[in-house]
């Protein structure tokens, strides 16, 4: 069965942003994501293990640990990108759905006076997603390439051994990732759904309508359709004591799109001798697995920039590389 982030991850990742976050809230434990972060994504979240830009003393490091020889990255210069308000629209939906009306028949265009107010959308395939915003999406992205693949073929391994050795989690190499970058907003509401055909319609009211200062809770549903499942969250969620005033401004910690590097090991299997015949291996090598030089001597590095949870363009990319 198809998850919900995997939905939403994939529906949403054609839209050039980076990888669409199921999960955008900071972590209690760890705090919000951070540039230079190295972890893992569960369930559309990430999953802090170490900050590879603070020390080792760092409270962020402190709590569970770093890898044995641990170094901080500290690219020479500081080439960090910022472009506030990246996202200015209110809505990012997939490219199969297409807004239909907003309550009993008004057009999408015209300002709602109803406090039940619908959005709706015709969706012409069995699956899509939706992003609503309420203020924008702020890009940051630390660019600088060639340093951030020369620290991880220098360190990556301590980091594979560290996630799995001294943590325990049981990560493949392809899912530790190194986060550089992000888009954040301040509130925001996801939806995701599948069903057993197209031509469903899908139906949003609350108060997350981009165009209508409406009241009510967050709700989606989809019709006319076969089966359908429908998945959808918002947030932050903010208890009594700390819901914000008029004048208060929200911080923008909510990340809906992340940019990451990973890498994965590439196997080097022997060159065959030109005197052999075009079957055969040299003389004295019966099994190949025999003659590989070195396991961990080529490394591939991918990131979203170019382009677990089931839905992994960049890791599928390293599979791609490793095959040809």
């Amino acid at each position: 069965m198809v998850s919900a982030w995997d939905i939403y991850a994939e529906q949403l990742f054609t839209l050039g942003y980076g990888h669409p976050l199921w999960v955008p809230e900071p972590c209690v434990e760890s705090g919000e994501i951070c540039i230079g972060d190295v972890g893992y994504l569960r369930a559309g979240g990430f999953r802090f293990i170490f900050s590879s830009m603070k020390e080792q003393d760092h409270p962020r490091n402190t709590r569970i640990g770093v890898p044995q020889g641990f170094q901080p990255f500290r690219p020479p210069g500081h080439q960090l990108v910022r472009r506030p308000n990246e996202i200015m629209q209110g809505q990012l939906h997939s490219a199969n759905l297409r807004s239909t009306s907003l309550s009993g028949g008004v057009s999408v265009d015209a300002p709602a006076t109803s406090g039940n107010a619908i959005l709706r959308y015709h969706c012409s395939d069995s699956s899509g997603a939706i992003l609503l915003l309420k203020r924008a999406g702020h890009y940051e992205l630390l660019d600088c390439r060639l340093h951030i693949k020369t620290y991880m073929l220098e360190h990556f391994s301590r980091w594979h051994e560290f996630a799995n050795g001294d943590l325990g989690i049981g990560l493949q190499e392809k899912e530790i990732l190194f986060v550089s970058g992000f888009i954040k907003t301040t509130e925001w509401a996801a939806a995701a759904f599948r069903s057993g055909g197209s031509n469903g319609e899908l139906s949003i009211s609350g108060g997350f309508l981009p165009l209508a200062s409406v009241s009510g809770e967050f709700s989606v549903s989809m019709t006319r359709c076969d089966s359908p499942a429908v998945f959808y969250r918002s947030g932050p969620t903010r208890s009594e004591t700390e819901r914000l005033t008029s004048e208060d401004v929200a911080a923008s910690d909510q990340c809906i799109f992340l940019h990451y590097y990973k890498m994965k090991s590439r196997i080097i299997w022997p060159t065959i001798r030109a005197a052999a015949g075009p079957h055969n291996l040299p003389p004295g090598s019966e099994d190949p697995e025999h003659d590989i030089i070195d396991n961990l001597g080529l490394e591939d590095i991918e990131s979203t920039h170019d382009n677990p949870d089931k839905f992994d363009p960049v890791g599928c990319l390293l599979d791609y590389i490793l095959e040809v």
